[in-house]
């Protein structure tokens, strides 16, 4: 079954880099909301091929394991055995939220309900194995959306040379 899901996940991220590449309306949208996100996030996001696979390898599976552990394993669970789950789930998803404040505000709130997604998966499934798994493919699908918009795009989305030298 996970296998299943993992090879649906990686076939809908396919998808949308093919939608990506051929679609101007698609191309322009993202790259639209790629130019909102703050300073911060665009250093992060790859813009070259050899940047995308770090992105992948590293980031992506770092950030996944190191925050899942964090944010669902430790601190829900620390808050878990002194208040009701749902005060867990929620007090550990502001502080999910919270942390990545560095992306910008408007991220806070999205990244909040994600953290909330994600703690409501790990205590339905009991698996922090596979909620680690989901955060890195949300991870590489941010990733992919970012690279595949600029490799497209004939003037790149993201200039993080420009920014760093304003």
């Amino acid at each position: 079954m996970a296998g299943a899901l993992l090879i649906g996940l990686m076939g809908y991220i396919g998808y949308i880099v093919h939608v990506i590449k051929r679609t101007e309306a698609v191309r322009s949208y993202v790259a639209h909301a790629l130019s909102q996100g703050g300073e911060a996030m665009h250093a992060m996001l790859p813009l070259s091929g050899k940047d995308y696979a770090l992105f992948v390898l590293v980031v992506s599976v770092s950030a996944g394991i190191c925050e899942e552990l964090i944010f669902r394993w430790y601190l829900y669970g620390v808050i878990n055995e002194h208040f009701h789950w749902s005060f867990a789930l929620v007090l550990s998803s502001v502080a999910f939220g919270l942390w990545h404040a560095y992306l910008g505000w408007q991220h806070v709130i999205k990244t909040m309900l994600v953290g909330a997604l994600l703690c409501g998966v790990f205590l339905y499934i009991e698996s922090l194995l596979v909620v680690i798994v989901l955060h890195i493919l949300l991870d590489v699908y941010a990733g992919t959306l970012a690279y595949a918009v600029n490799r497209y795009t004939k003037a790149p989305c993201i200039d993080v040379a420009s920014e760093h030298h304003s």
